[in-house]
């Protein structure tokens, strides 16, 4: 059940949408502490990256990560267009067997065709080269560094894959030493589901004597610009990854939906009514821990009620409250 488990209270009659209040995140601090700001771990993956990309001249590149539904995300995208930034998700076997040891992999020519399902009509045939290399984070995870050569970059110069490969070594311990990072920003599925299997979610849970808590959570201050949101690479990145460490933490019990303009839409079922300001408090800190507390401190949550009307519910859902 996540962190909902921790987070009950003694329950209240009806669905209480005027007693909705914003819940504050962050307790204030004092003195040298509050002046004393530490990079986020997204940012120390982000940063290492950067440098990894710029000291060896790639324009165009990837962390590839496995999303738990048999295809791997494409992370940190770097170059490459909007399409082919939601297009590349090959699948875990294919990498698998296609890349089996840590070492760089290039493929050139005839080759980039069989891809053609994974970049844009434009990125595919302004492809010089797609190189990848295999990394081993520890027992349980690998992931994929990928960089490409086109026609399309700034400065069209040779990759010196002995510079690359010496170039990797500070990535892959940023990586190793964060690998909570990418398992936060691979997709989680438990999240945007149907309006059907919504529907059938909410009433199983009612049948079950459940109370549904709705709670919401606005990221517009975070992400004021909806057309960024929607089309910025990096903003998205970010986003979606906050949506899906906060649909991994309430759990498959729960419905998340998150729309297109940064509201994210929480759906609790419990069996009291949940302690809402204790739940979020105990959900911001592994964002902040993940993000930083600069960002995490910009969410807003409301508390919209409680409801035991699956109507309601889907309402809700839907953006009516």
């Amino acid at each position: 059940m996540g962190l909902i488990s921790q987070a009950k209270r003694v329950p209240r009659d009806g669905i209480s949408g005027s007693e909705q209040q914003d819940i504050p995140f962050m307790k204030k601090k004092s003195g040298l502490l509050s002046r004393i700001k530490k990079a986020s771990a997204f940012d120390i993956v982000d940063s290492a990256f950067d440098e990894f990309m710029h000291s060896v001249g790639a324009e165009r590149g990837g962390i590839l990560f496995p999303s738990g539904n048999e295809c791997l995300s494409f992370l940190f995208p770097r170059g490459f267009d909007y399409t082919t930034s939601r297009r590349f998700f090959p699948s875990v076997s294919a990498f698998a067997h296609g890349f089996p040891n840590e070492e760089w992999v290039s493929i050139t020519g005839n080759g980039l065709e069989t891809w053609q399902s994974l970049f844009s009509f434009r990125e595919l045939k302004s492809l010089s080269s797609l190189s990848i290399r295999k990394v081993i984070l520890d027992s349980a995870n690998v992931c994929y560094l990928a960089i490409a050569t086109s026609l399309l970059d700034i400065v069209r110069a040779p990759i010196d894959f002995v510079q690359v490969e010496t170039s990797a070594t500070g990535l892959i311990q940023a990586l190793a030493e964060n690998t909570f990072v990418l398992q936060a920003l691979a997709p989680f599925e438990n999240i945007n589901k149907s309006r059907e299997a919504m529907k059938s979610h909410a009433e199983s849970a009612l049948s079950s004597r459940k109370t549904a808590t709705l709670a919401k959570i606005s990221c517009e201050a975070l992400f004021p610009d909806d057309i960024d949101l929607q089309t910025d690479c990096p903003s998205l990145l970010v986003y979606n990854a906050i949506v899906h460490r906060i649909a991994r933490l309430a759990g498959t019990s729960n419905i998340i939906y998150a729309d297109a303009t940064g509201t994210v839409r929480i759906v609790l079922f419990t069996s009291f009514p949940a302690d809402t300001g204790f739940y979020f408090l105990q959900l911001m800190k592994p964002l902040e821990r993940l993000f930083g507390v600069d960002r995490i401190r910009k969410l807003v949550a409301v508390n919209i009620g409680n409801t035991n009307s699956a109507s309601e519910i889907l309402d809700f859902l839907s953006g009516a409250n």
